[in-house]
């Protein structure tokens, strides 16, 4: 557990210096607060500063978005499900918010305020702020507020027209008692994210007369003329309320414990378009108020709202070296479409089993959930001669944007059998003096697996799909001011496409410490260089939120340079950034995805101050 405080009264040594400070704020995430173990400080470094507060960028984790600070996206990399049970599957704008696993909870000294600001050109800006105090010794209160926007990069017609509207807020809390035989944590959480659809940029008539995105000229030329397939009041908005709660409790004071876990989650989409254009919308005949092919069409429309309500019990066992239990959990779900409630199974049961341990130095992860012969989950992982050697062979059922969509306009009903996947993966990390080699490898296939085709519908592959990711990560320093970060990953692809991704990723940071002292400032001067090979990348279908395939139009190669400054002055960090630094130098912009250009060059100033008393 945390260290016990008595209280956050100020607190002074003989030389009337504060003692507070980063290490006196300790936190953790759900694993560590499960273990009970694991508490960490802050990052307070300079190294990769800058682009942290890029969602695109989130760990080992690349996102592609629509261009826009704030834009629906997806991950670079085919993603498994997290968990087997009936999921919403509208997933865009996950990658803005902390799941589960990601909230932080506090054990503070004294209050403790963190205040996150970037402003970029067009309006790109952020305000993070986060605050924690412990009420008492063992009872931690904290509260996060988000907030983002972005302007359009297309269609503007007036100087003051957004792309993202974010406001998003989290409050956690964690509390043990003086013994430790109990001990509790939850937070809730809200989203309420609006983003106004362009459906991409196009730039002329191809001979048929339909519309088309001509790669030859450039979108960088005159942007804000250009037209789009969708018109200002096109728009998607998603509401999300959160809540979890879980105690843990020692009746015996032993390793012998009890738990249980309680989750609500409640996610609604709108998707409105007030006047929809045929040509995007594939003309589908849904989209005509009358059997009269020159009538306008008319509205479309989608009302969304999925809810699950999730209780679980574990009884185990825990010491410092091992945590072993057994749970039962049970989902009841909700489902509206459009104000029309669906009768899909209104309870899920889940039985389920957790290992961890250490044994003479050898770490074992062991996990399994049980639901139906065509539903499960079995995972494994460990450290073995130093490597990190994971596997996981899973079962699921098509999440409920694949069963069925039923708007005003478009409805598709769906019965696919259960999707089933192996994956394995395996990372070892090599010191060479100052140098740190990590070359890493999954194997990934998918049997029955799903996607959206540019038919707008869900299909099922019968086929096998494989996917395999070789990665290797250098990252070091040239003498004692020249460090390098590099990630480089070649996907191979065979079998049946439920993801499309580039062949060839390549990420990096290159930074040089102009002026360094570790305890009162600092100046970092540096670059990052992404780079993602020719590939026909998925594109996105506002109406009902997926990514899907499509073959028509590739992502012609870029080099995307942004170039920053880092600067810490005592708790205070301060960036300065240049997006896109060679736009019109050898090629005039880049695509995000196709349609839509990805962000000009344009300046950004950014900081981040602590305060611990």
């Amino acid at each position: 557990m945390f260290p016990v405080f008595s209280g956050f009264t100020q607190i002074l040594d003989d030389s009337t210096k504060l003692q507070y400070s980063v290490k006196t704020v300790r936190q953790r995430t759900e694993e560590a607060m499960v273990l009970n173990k694991g508490a960490e400080i802050g990052d307070t470094s300079l190294n990769n500063f800058s682009e942290k507060g890029d969602f695109i960028y989130q760990g080992k984790k690349i996102y592609q978005n629509l261009g826009v600070f704030g834009t629906a996206s997806r991950p670079l990399f085919y993603q498994l499900p997290d968990a087997i049970g009936l999921r919403n599957g509208m997933n865009m704008f996950d990658y803005l918010i902390p799941d589960q696993n990601q909230i932080r909870y506090f054990n503070t000294r004294s209050p403790y305020t963190d205040i996150q600001y970037s402003q970029g050109a067009r309006q790109r800006a952020m305000i993070r702020t986060t605050f924690s105090v412990n009420l008492k010794p063992r009872l931690n209160v904290t509260a996060h507020y988000q907030r983002l926007t972005a302007l359009r990069i297309l269609n503007i017609t007036q100087s003051d027209e957004r792309t993202s509207d974010h406001h998003s807020i989290w409050v956690s809390s964690n509390y043990s008692t003086k013994d430790n035989r109990y001990r509790a944590w939850g937070f809730y959480q809200h989203l309420n994210h609006l983003q106004y659809e362009t459906g991409g940029g196009f730039t002329r008539k191809t001979s048929d007369g339909s519309l088309s995105q001509n790669q030859s000229d450039s979108l960088f030329i005159s942007p804000e003329i250009m037209p789009v397939y969708l018109n200002n009041a096109a728009r998607n908005r998603e509401l999300r309320n959160n809540w979890y709660f879980t105690q843990i409790w020692k009746p015996f004071n032993n390793g012998l414990y009890i738990r249980t876990s309680h989750t609500r989650n409640r996610q609604v989409n709108r998707y409105t378009d007030p006047l929809p254009n045929s040509a995007f919308y594939l003309g589908r005949e849904y989209l005509q108020k009358s059997d009269d092919v020159k009538a306008l069409p008319d509205t479309l429309f989608s009302d969304r709202s999925f809810q699950a309500f999730e209780n679980t019990l574990f009884a185990g066992f825990q010491d410092s070296l091992q945590n072993l239990s057994f749970s039962i959990k049970r989902r009841d779900l909700k489902y509206y479409s459009n104000f029309q409630t669906f009768g899909y199974p209104t309870s899920e049961w889940v039985a389920g089993f957790q290992f961890q341990g250490l044994y003479k130095g050898l770490q074992a992860r062991l996990s399994a959930e049980f639901m139906t012969i065509d539903q499960f989950d079995l995972k494994a992982s460990t450290n073995l001669w130093g490597w990190n050697v994971a596997g996981r062979l899973v079962s699921f059922l098509p999440s409920m944007i694949q069963r069925q969509f039923v708007s005003k306009n478009l409805i598709y009903l769906t019965d696919y059998k259960p999707s089933r996947a192996i994956q394995l993966k395996a990372e070892k990390t090599f010191a060479i003096r100052k140098w740190l080699i990590t070359p890493s490898f999954e194997h990934l296939t998918v049997s029955n697996g799903i996607a959206f085709t540019d038919s707008m519908l869900p299909v099922q592959r019968d086929k096998v799909a494989t996917m395999q990711y070789a990665g290797l990560a250098v990252s070091g320093a040239i003498g004692k001011r020249l460090h390098t970060e590099n990630t480089f990953i070649r996907v191979f692809q065979a079998g049946s496409r439920i993801s499309q991704m580039p062949g060839y990723v390549y990420h990096s940071a290159h930074f040089y410490d102009l002026v360094r002292n570790k305890k009162a400032y600092g100046v970092q001067l540096g670059v990052n260089v992404d780079w993602r090979f020719d590939w026909p990348s998925e594109t996105f279908n506002p109406l009902n939120g997926q990514w899907f395939l499509q073959n028509k139009t590739t992502i012609p190669p870029y080099f995307l340079v942004n170039a920053f400054a880092n600067v810490r002055i005592d708790r205070v960090r301060i960036y300065f950034k240049v997006h896109n630094v060679f736009q019109k130098l050898g090629s005039p912009g880049y695509f995000a995805t196709p349609f839509y250009p990805g962000q000009r060059r344009l300046f950004e100033f950014g900081l981040n101050w602590t305060f611990f008393d």
